[in-house]
């Protein structure tokens, strides 16, 4: 008889595990779920092996506390928060939920949101696929920094430390903070650092030079057209092929081309790339 391979302890789905993180700790079915997969950008990884699954929070104020805390006003107005599907306001409202959830009863929200990615992670081991996870598909929180619950002082990160996750970040110090190693940040974590019309280039550039990446829109490239292959010195990839941030080549600007309003932008948020 075959013996069947054992599954990590953290990969187990375990009610007992999980009323351990919430003590008002209620079924998923009971819920929308929280991970999406439809994602015009994210989806592209499949290509290269990848399923990506993300949360789609309301971002910026949207939900009446703002969980974009960095945002600038160009970031702001040229959010993709309305693309694809997110132009439904059915859609919109369930992000709406969704982030007051998260800020009301964090617990139970990341209760569920462990018993998905556990679920996600034994669905991938039997379709022998990679899994990439992107919580902040349209916010900025520091997911390196909050506890999986009252009990413990790790993060839902640090949990799955064996799965890839990554996200853009327009934080300085939580960059900074990745881009140091520092023992307290995620190993498994990958960020890029998301440019603004108010950075500096100075900064920008010191950035590439230590290694990290930088997520930069350009106006006036047409989706048929090839991204610009240097930029300032440094060289440019293009961010717009897939989304797997993670394998990108270090010191490098991640071209992307101005999608939505922020082809019309006037705040300097997307820039020329001749300029």
């Amino acid at each position: 008889m075959k013996t069947k391979k054992p599954i990590k302890p953290y990969y187990r789905f375990n009610n007992e595990v999980l009323k351990s993180l919430d003590e008002n700790w209620t079924r998923a079915s009971d819920h929308a779920k929280i991970l999406t997969v439809d994602n015009q950008k994210t989806i592209k990884g499949a290509k290269y092996g990848y399923k990506t699954l993300g949360i789609h929070f309301a971002p910026f104020t949207l939900s009446g506390q703002n969980i974009c805390p960095w945002a600038s006003k160009g970031c702001a107005a040229a959010c993709l928060n309305t693309a694809g599907r997110g132009i439904f306001e059915s859609i919109q409202k369930a992000r709406i939920k969704k982030t007051q959830d998260f800020q009301t009863n964090r617990n139970k929200f990341l209760a569920r949101l462990y018993r998905e990615i556990s679920n996600e992670i034994r669905a991938a081991e039997k379709a022998k696929i990679k899994l990439a996870f992107r919580l902040n598909l349209t916010s900025d929180l520091q997911f390196e920094k909050i506890a999986l619950n009252h009990k413990s002082e790790q993060s839902i990160i640090h949990t799955f430390k064996d799965i890839q996750f990554y996200d853009y970040t327009k934080g300085k110090r939580r960059y900074e903070a990745y881009l140091s190693g520092a023992d307290s940040f995620p190993k498994n974590y990958h960020l890029t650092y998301s440019r603004a019309e108010t950075s500096k280039l100075d900064y920008l550039k010191g950035i590439l030079k230590k290694g990290g990446n930088v997520a930069v829109a350009f106006q006036g490239i047409k989706k048929d057209e090839p991204m610009i292959k240097t930029y300032k010195g440094y060289p440019v990839i293009d961010g717009d092929i897939n989304d797997l941030r993670f394998k990108d080549q270090r010191g490098s600007w991640i071209g992307l081309r101005s999608k939505g309003k922020a082809k019309k932008d006037k705040t300097g948020f997307a820039v020329n790339p001749k300029s």
